[in-house]
């Protein structure tokens, strides 16, 4: 009897669960939107508007594929940024969706520089050993060049596939120098999440 008396109760507050998420995610996108409306208007570009909609699940490569394609004025070779900064560029493009390689593929690249000291090099996908996130390797960084950790990492524009000044990461470790170069790990800013 006890039991019968508490199922409408039980009934209110899952719909108030339900209600909350839905409110919640709202609330997210609502977030996500704006960021990238103000993001908009500094940009050197035409920019569009896309949502991810599907995410390769394979541990080696990282692409994602969006919700727009060349009926919209999607590229191949298009960039894809998020508020944070660059994502990718498109590899694949069709009427109405296109995939994304992610700059943290491991095949990926983009000509980058140090925002402060003003050092080339290249990054390209790596994986974090100690517990398997994401992250760029800088590669032909000279071993006398200053990199300071917390650096922020930009596109550089010397590959021609990124528009100059764009936002890759942040620098999170560099290693002792082997011959005439060092690495140096960068935390992207961007994630498709």
């Amino acid at each position: 009897d006890h039991l019968y008396n508490l199922l409408p109760s039980l009934y209110r507050l899952r719909d108030a669960e339900l209600q909350l998420l839905s409110q919640r995610a709202a609330v997210e996108e609502n977030g996500r939107l704006r960021a990238m409306l103000a993001l908009k208007p500094r940009l050197p570009m035409t920019t569009l508007l896309a949502d991810v909609v599907a995410r390769n699940a394979s541990p080696w490569f990282k692409t994602i594929s969006i919700d727009k394609g060349s009926d919209q004025g999607v590229f191949h070779g298009a960039t894809v940024l998020s508020p944070s900064g660059v994502l990718g560029r498109v590899l694949a493009v069709s009427p109405n969706s296109a995939n994304v390689q992610l700059l943290v593929d491991r095949d990926s690249g983009a000509a980058v520089l140090t925002e402060r000291g003003r050092v080339d090099g290249v990054v390209s996908g790596f994986q974090d050993e100690a517990d398997g996130s994401p992250l760029l390797l800088m590669k032909y960084v000279p071993s006398l060049a200053i990199v300071n950790p917390g650096e922020v990492v930009v596109t550089s524009g010397l590959d021609q596939l990124f528009e100059k000044g764009l936002v890759v990461g942040t620098v999170l470790r560099v290693a002792e120098p082997v011959g005439l170069f060092k690495d140096v790990w960068v935390r992207p800013s961007a994630s498709p999440a």
